[in-house]
């Protein structure tokens, strides 16, 4: 990865790191404990490493946090787990081991929103919950290409959540794997080359980001709190 393109995705990771502000959800209120319901999705800022830095330095915007995971609730008698699309495979995560792995701020809240769908919507978390539950033990999609025998994170939320006439519920958007500079970095490319492929550049597909903003679904906490 090339100085500038490491040296600003450290620097919105760490923005995002140090900043002390509550936000609040959709009706103005702190962002409260036990509020998981069937079927919400998590938008994570996961803790910082090469691949993560290189989600945020591609896909991060202003005015969001710098998403770079998302996975679906799934609550399952009084057990909550959290179906994610991460290597080596799709699974069933229990909560509590899915938080490992989420940053948190300065005031130690953790970097992630909650998500809902739409009251619109909701009649389809049903049959998403259940393909999702179908693709558990599928493998990880380490060259991010739209399929049903793989999956990365958003990839997974993109194939399960279907409107009645068969539609994904979320668009997809031409993928850009380029950093500050406009350029490709080192980094994808590198990463690309270790699973013997080119970079799928200017390809549709899916990120966190760009999900989390859909009109279909509210946040409903920012900076939520975990037991």
């Amino acid at each position: 990865m090339h100085f500038t393109q490491y040296f600003m995705s450290k620097a919105i990771y760490i923005f995002f790191l140090l900043i002390g502000i509550v936000f609040t959800g959709e009706n103005g209120a702190v962002a409260q404990k036990n509020i998981l319901q069937n079927g919400d999705l998590l938008f994570i800022v996961n803790k910082s490493s090469d691949f993560t830095d290189a989600i945020v330095a591609s896909t991060a915007k202003k005015q969001s946090l710098p998403y770079t995971h998302v996975g679906i609730v799934y609550i399952d008698n009084d057990s909550v787990f959290v179906i994610e699309a991460t290597p080596p495979l799709v699974c069933k995560t229990y909560i509590a081991d899915f938080v490992k792995d989420i940053a948190k701020d300065a005031t130690g809240k953790y970097l992630a929103s909650l998500a809902r769908v739409k009251k619109k919507y909701q009649y389809l978390l049903p049959t998403a919950l259940q393909k999702a539950n179908l693709c558990i033990s599928k493998p990880y999609d380490y060259l991010f290409s739209p399929s049903d025998s793989s999956f990365y994170c958003s990839e997974l939320v993109w194939y399960c959540y279907r409107l009645k006439n068969g539609k994904p519920m979320f668009k997809q958007k031409i993928m850009s794997f380029k950093g500050v500079n406009s350029s490709v970095s080192d980094e994808w490319i590198e990463y690309f080359a270790r699973h013997n492929a080119t970079v799928p550049q200017s390809e549709y597909g899916t990120n966190p980001v760009d999900m989390s903003q859909s009109n279909k679904i509210k946040i409903i906490a920012l900076f939520y709190e975990f037991i």
